[in-house]
Parts: structure tokens; C-alpha cells; sequence
């Protein structure tokens, strides 16, 4: 070699030495500029997801590695939950459940300790179902379990399928991001628990004022609605121990008669408030109903009042088939018929009636033809404990609201179409049954605008 040729040799390798040293600031670089950019989001932010997110995606792409996962400890059983997963077979392993030690990262998350592991083929502890699962022969794998105060919560795994991939400076460098990536998934989860005890709290107190709200009402109805009955039954009752002799049979009559009345109207008024609150506690089995005999039934009970009102009613000859619970649903047609007979005109004709719609659903009406609804009475004529203040209403004004709340404790709705001097349709929903072979399909609909 002349002497030219060993200048340029011994030119060239101080070139090369400072190419590698640049190129080792560099990736030194590019890891501390991902701990801080990582250290940075994590206080940024209090999602569990975009948390774990940031670490994984800066993770491996500055690793350039085969795939990166989150696992997260179920403190009540230890195992370890696959939350989060980039690269080969992420679709894989997302979801899956490793018990408690189970694996490498089982290993560390148990122990507390982080692992190297050169070629994972040659460890007994590796878990090797991932590999048959997603048909990706996993090799080197870092496996770093995530520290708190409250004891290991979930392990960082970076796999690769190269044998020896991960060096130490890596593990110390990863092990540096667990560590800010721990503190930053303890907040997000004391933050997602402190909204879920904040959310909690409102249900709660939301609750707790509809029951109040419930209590006031039902005080009200109590004192208003049933102490009229009582009062004028105590009022005869008075009147006839004033002057015994002086009553005559006829008056004597006449007062027992009312003092009777009075004493149905409380005892159906008691009866419905404990209905109100049997509904409101009781949960039931949905059954097909056969509404025929639950007609036959209403109007068997409703036939004293029926005869008194001088009323027609039709039904169909075939009802569609709905679920529900049968003497609940007898309580709906009692109180629509019911309302009908007294406000459906003099004397009252009503129609029943049902129809499917494209929702699954039955809707069930009675069609009067009274004085009918304006809209501002339509609006309030549902709510609980409200009565419509006309001259000459009769009942309490519970029917409705129990037609209410039985209704939607059984899947359906409730309503009123109507306008002034065109008569009323009262209507209910139920779930169809699954298999309808009685079904009433290609009646029109009575409801107005439907």
C-alpha cells in the first residue's frame, strides 16, 4: 500500500466512527424526545385510550419492531387482559385473557420485574398460542410491567420476530416509558372512577327527587282525592245520628245509598294507589296474551257501569297477538273503557280496535265519540296524580297515570289523539309476539293523521 492509499484508509475510518456516533445521538435523541413528547400527552390527557395509544404507537415506531400491546391487570383475579395492540396480529390477541402468571408478560406482571427475552422459543414460560393463533413466530419480546402505588396494573409487551432484537438500553429506555405510561393510566382510571361515582351520585340524587316528588304527589292525592269520599260519607253519617227519629225511610234510604257510593269510590282509590305501587316495584314475565279473554273479562267487571251508561261497544272479532303480563293489561283496557263510559258521549259508543306498524309493535285503541280533548288537555293528561278539571269529571284522576307506568314498565307507550267535537282515541303499544298467526294485518289504521 503506497503511502496516498494509507491516508485515505486512515481519512476514511475516522468518517465512518463519526457517522455511527452521529447516528447513535441520534437515536438517543429520538428516545429522549419520545419520553418527553410521551410524558407531555400523558398529562395532557385523562382518556385510557389515547393514553395507552401514545405509548404503543411512539413505542414501536421508534423501535421499528414486529408489534407492541397493552395487557391490563383484573386486580380481582390477576389476569391479564389484552387492551391495546399495534402491528403483526394485533387483531389477534386484542381481548385475550391470560391467567394470573400465565406467559412472559403473566411472569412480569406477577413479579413485578421486566424481562429480556432473546428467543422466546428457548423460554418454558412463553405462551405460545399467540404464535398458532396469528401465525407470526414471535422471537425477542420485552415484556415491562406497569408500577403504581397501588402494586402492578398491566404490562407493556414489545415482541419481534428476530432473535435477539431488544438490547439493554432498549429495556432501560422502555422500562422509562412504562414508568410515565403507569402514572399516566392510574390517573385515567381514578378519573374515569371518579366520573362514574360523579355519574352515579346524579342517578341517584335524580332518583332520589323523583321519589320525593312521587311522595308530595301522592300526599296530595291522599288528601285531596280521598278525603272527599270519606268527608261525605262522614257528612251523611253525621246527619243520621243527629236526629235518628227524624229521618225518614226514604231519606234514610237515599243517604246509605250515598254513604255506599262513597265508600266504593275510597276503597277503588286505595286499590289503585297500591296497584301504582306494585307496578312500580314488580317486575314480571312477558307472555302472548289472549285478548279476547281479557276483553271478555273487562267488560264482565265493567257490566254494572256498561248497563248504567246505556253503552255500545264493538270489538273486533280477531286480535293480533302482543306480549305482556295479562292482569296488568286487563287494568289498561279497564281504565280506557272506563274513561270511555264516562266521557264518550250521551249515551257513550265506543269502538276497540288494534293494528301493526312497521316497528314491531301493537298498537291497541278505544275510539269514543265524546266531546273530545284540546291540546293543552291532551298535554297533561298522562301525568301522574293530574286530573282534568272539568265540570262534571268524575274519578280521581289515577287511571291514566297507572295506564302510564304499566305500559312503559312493559315495553310500550301511551297516548291520546283527539280534537274538539270529534271524539277521542285512547291508545297503547305492545311488543308483537314472534310468530303471529291470529294477526290482524291490513286494517287501517283509526289514529288520526297516522
Amino acid at each position: 500500500m503506497n503511502h496516498t492509499a494509507k491516508n485515505r484508509v486512515e481519512l476514511k475510518q475516522p468518517g465512518a466512527e463519526q457517522k455511527r456516533v452521529e447516528e447513535i445521538l441520534q437515536q438517543r435523541n429520538r428516545e429522549l424526545a419520545l419520553i418527553s413528547q410521551a410524558s407531555q400527552l400523558f398529562t395532557s390527557t385523562l382518556e385510557l385510550e389515547q393514553v395507552l395509544e401514545i405509548v404503543l404507537s411512539g413505542t414501536h415506531n421508534l423501535l421499528n419492531i414486529t408489534a407492541t400491546s397493552f395487557w391490563l391487570r383484573i386486580p380481582e383475579t390477576g389476569e391479564l387482559v389484552c387492551q391495546h395492540a399495534i402491528g403483526a396480529g394485533a387483531e389477534t390477541v386484542i381481548g385475550w385473557r391470560l391467567a394470573e402468571g400465565q406467559g412472559l408478560a403473566g411472569w412480569a406482571a406477577q413479579t413485578g420485574q421486566s424481562l429480556l427475552v432473546p428467543d422466546a422459543k428457548q423460554d418454558s414460560r412463553h405462551f405460545g398460542m399467540v404464535d398458532q393463533q396469528s401465525g407470526i413466530n414471535f422471537r425477542s419480546i420485552l415484556s415491562i410491567p406497569l408500577r403504581t402505588r397501588r402494586g402492578v396494573i398491566g404490562v407493556l409487551n414489545l415482541v419481534d420476530t428476530e432473535v435477539g432484537r431488544f438490547t439493554e438500553d432498549e429495556l432501560s429506555l422502555v422500562d422509562s416509558i412504562a414508568t410515565a405510561a403507569a402514572i399516566a393510566i392510574e390517573n385515567a382510571r381514578l378519573y374515569q372512577e371518579a366520573q362514574e361515582e360523579i355519574a352515579q351520585r346524579k342517578l341517584i340524587e335524580t332518583i332520589l327527587r323523583e321519589r320525593n316528588e312521587e311522595l308530595d304527589a301522592f300526599a296530595h292525592t291522599v288528601a285531596h282525592n280521598l278525603k272527599n269520599p270519606l268527608s261525605t260519607a262522614i257528612g251523611y253519617t253525621d246527619f243520621l245520628l243527629f236526629d235518628p227519629e227524624a229521618v225518614s225511610p226514604k231519606e234514610l234510604n237515599d243517604c246509605l245509598q250515598i254513604i255506599k257510593s262513597a265508600g266504593k269510590k275510597a276503597v277503588s282509590i286505595i286499590d289503585e294507589l297500591l296497584l301504582l305501587a306494585t307496578v312500580r316495584k314488580n317486575e314480571t314475565e312477558h307472555q302472548p296474551l289472549n285478548m279476547t279473554a281479557i276483553i271478555e273479562q273487562v267488560q264482565e267487571r265493567l257490566q254494572p257501569m256498561i248497563k248504567e251508561y246505556q253503552a255500545e261497544i264493538s270489538v273486533p272479532p280477531i286480535w293480533p297477538t302482543a306480549l305482556g303480563y295479562a292482569p296488568w293489561v286487563e287494568e289498561v283496557w279497564t281504565n280506557y273503557i272506563t274513561n270511555g263510559l264516562k266521557y264518550g258521549g250521551s249515551p257513550p259508543k265506543l269502538e276497540l280496535g288494534a293494528n301493526l306498524d312497521e316497528s314491531n309493535m301493537v298498537c291497541f285503541w278505544v275510539r269514543d265519540s265524546g266531546p273530545g280533548l284540546s291540546e293543552a288537555d291532551q298535554i297533561h293528561l298522562f301525568i301522574e296524580f293530574n286530573r282534568l278539571n272539568r265540570v262534571g269529571t268524575k274519578g280521581h284522576g289515577l287511571g291514566l297515570s297507572i295506564v302510564k307506568r304499566i305500559v312503559e314498565k312493559l315495553g310500550g307507550q301511551v297516548g291520546v289523539q283527539s280534537e274538539p267535537d270529534q271524539g277521542s282515541i285512547f291508545f297503547f303499544t305492545l311488543p308483537m309476539a314472534a310468530n303471529i298467526s291470529n294477526g290482524v294485518k291490513g286494517n287501517s289504521s283509526p289514529l288520526i293523521n297516522s
